[in-house]
């Protein structure tokens, strides 16, 4: 269960990020390295030039909602912290952050689902179809760098181990 849930919480930031960079595609110079992602995500889908508009007016509008929310979530995470790390802790205290900071990430989910949804709505049926098949294909490759992390969790350790007692 858990690792279903890394892997939706995974995507859902690759896609949130992809449609966020979406307003860099047609700038005169973008930055390269942002914009490898989101356009080739534009081309698998083939998006055509409205539809890349109306993403850019969907994240132009939500934009500045998203980074207030996740601001907020910020703080009273921060908030919450300090409360349970506090040198007379307060069990009431703590629950009050804890509230705050999950209404603060409530916000951020919901701002993320209707930038989410409105993209959705830009989609046709068949993009739609292309959009849940790569979001599939992903979920496999979070999943397979799971398990290949898991099976060797010691290989950096490792390796560095090699190479010191070979410089020895």
């Amino acid at each position: 269960m858990k690792l279903k849930s890394l892997i939706f919480f995974a995507f859902l930031i690759l896609f949130g990020a992809v449609f966020t960079n979406a307003q860099n595609i047609q700038e005169n110079q973008p930055n390269e390295r942002q914009n490898v992602r989101p356009q080739r995500l534009f081309e698998q889908l083939g998006l055509s030039r409205e539809q890349i508009q109306q993403i850019r007016r969907i994240n132009q509008e939500k934009q500045p909602l998203m980074r207030e929310a996740q601001e907020k979530l910020r703080e009273a995470n921060r908030a919450l912290d300090a409360a349970i790390y506090a040198d007379n802790a307060n069990e009431v205290e703590i629950q009050n952050r804890l509230k705050d900071a999950q209404t603060a990430q409530a916000e951020v989910v919901k701002i993320r689902t209707s930038i989410e949804f409105a993209v959705r709505q830009v989609l046709t049926t068949e993009q739609l179809a292309k959009f849940r098949q790569l979001r599939e294909d992903f979920a496999k490759q979070v999943q397979e760098r799971q398990t290949n992390k898991e099976k060797r969790p010691n290989l950096r350790r490792n390796n560095r181990t090699m190479q010191q007692r070979q410089n020895d």
